[in-house]
């Protein structure tokens, strides 16, 4: 999976629970991303302010911690779905 359909995807996961704080842990089983990947995606989307953090430990092999989306990553989501039907009519 490509770089942007993991972003879409953590994303997407976080929409359907909006405005409620998702277990990190639970979105990356939920996701199917090696935990790298996860951890890279989380961190990118952080820092582009597409999800808010709180409460983040970091395990031996795990991140704790909960993830929400923010109303940029749903912007993000929306401009993202119409960029794809656009190209899908032409």
């Amino acid at each position: 999976m490509n770089t942007e359909k993991q972003r879409l995807t953590v994303l997407n996961r976080l929409s359907a629970e909006y405005p409620a704080f998702v277990s990190l842990e639970e979105m990356r089983q939920d996701t199917s991303l090696y935990e790298i990947e996860f951890q890279r995606v989380v961190a990118y989307l952080q820092e582009k302010a597409y999800i808010e953090l709180r409460d983040i430990k970091h395990g031996e092999s795990d991140v704790f911690g909960e993830a929400r989306i923010t109303a940029a990553g749903m912007d993000y989501i929306e401009a993202r779905s119409r960029q794809v039907r656009a190209s899908i009519i032409r």
